[in-house]
């Protein structure tokens, strides 16, 4: 993993002409997720994936994840991502149109 960052800065101190860097650089984490789907990570849970039982009840999944509005359900969802990262970080993504719509 050192050896990344370090191949990292030495490209970054080549592409700025070969000068030393006198300032730190930024503190700059990219995190990618495999397998997410954007409904989830925006939206939260969907209603739609809690495996019903015969009297309706999505049992103890839905309990713990269902919330009223996309915004509790993410939270619910992913609370460090919500919480920790969106508050004091920035996400950028393509969120659902009708979560623009609200904003608008």
């Amino acid at each position: 993993m050192t050896r990344i960052v370090a191949l990292a800065l030495s490209l970054l101190a080549f592409s700025a002409g070969g000068k030393a860097q006198t300032a730190a650089p930024p503190n700059v984490i990219v995190i990618t997720i495999d397998g997410l789907r954007w409904q989830e990570f925006f939206g939260g849970a969907s209603r739609d994936y809690f495996k019903r039982d015969r009297k309706g009840s999505g049992g103890e999944p839905e309990r713990r994840f269902w919330r009223d509005t996309p915004e509790q359900r993410r939270s619910t969802l992913m609370p460090f991502m919500w919480s920790t990262i969106a508050q004091q970080g920035q996400i950028f993504g393509d969120e659902p149109a009708t979560a623009r719509d609200r904003a608008a």
